[in-house]
């Protein structure tokens, strides 16, 4: 492994902590598509599983019992199935296939972003409780494919008028528990093995530094225009990508 590539994963531990304490993991997807233009998409999506496994923990510490029981369990219903098929998937798309899918991926997470943006939902409505599986479903599936599984989640949350730290708690509870059923099938396909662990090992304290960072500058940074750039570049090489 060159220089290169090792700051370039140093630099995407740090980001995934900056992200998951500081900016709601809003820079992760930039984070997959740039390790993309460097690794095997395959390599990118294992690296990420013990950076994100980490920032969970800090995640959980922080939201600690935040979260609404009852409607984790029913998007974790949904998002096991949702793990299940994505694995599946995994195990049958090629290399190219597999680049193009994290594109498309980061590319309607980006189009979510700017919708959310010009789209308000103060309004809130009466979502039944079985919507949760579903969207749990999509979540769990995005999530296993490129670890892209918040839009779903979010927009359900946020249709259903969910109080703010209930909506943080049950998402960072949700994606803990998802995040770790992933595992089984990632070390089954190969995607996550004692390789990437051994490689990650030294990466792991960066995310804590990352996160202490995030919260840190999280209070001098205006949100909006920081995820406005963040969008911008992250729309350049998924379309590189698909081209």
């Amino acid at each position: 492994m060159t220089l290169f590539e090792i700051f370039a994963l140093g630099v995407a531990a740090v980001l995934t902590g900056f992200s998951k304490a500081g900016f709601g993991g809003g820079i992760n997807p930039l984070v997959s598509i740039f390790l993309v233009l460097i690794f095997p998409a395959e390599f990118v999506i294992g690296v990420q599983m013990p950076l994100l496994l980490s920032g969970d923990v800090l995640g959980m510490f922080v939201h600690w019992q935040k979260w609404d029981l009852n409607l984790t369990f029913k998007l974790v219903c949904g998002g096991a199935l949702g793990v299940l098929i994505g694995n599946w998937m995994l195990n049958r798309v090629n290399e190219e296939q597999l680049v193009q899918t994290l594109a498309l991926l980061v590319l309607a997470f980006a189009a979510y972003q700017l919708f959310m943006r010009f789209r308000s939902f103060k309004q809130t409505y009466n979502v039944p409780d079985w919507v949760a599986i579903p969207s749990g479903l999509v979540a769990g599936l995005t999530s296993t494919l490129a670890h892209l599984g918040s839009p779903p989640l979010f927009a359900y949350l946020l249709l259903r008028g969910t109080p703010v730290q209930t909506f943080i708690g049950t998402t960072v509870l949700t994606f803990t528990i998802l995040n770790w059923l992933k595992v089984p099938g990632y070390v089954q396909s190969g995607i996550l093995n004692t390789g990437i662990l051994s490689l990650t090992v030294w990466l792991v304290p960066l995310v804590f530094i990352g996160a202490i960072a995030g919260r840190r500058l999280s209070a001098f940074i205006r949100q909006d225009i920081f995820e406005l750039v963040i969008l911008s570049l992250m729309i350049v090489p998924a379309l590189l990508l698909l081209v």
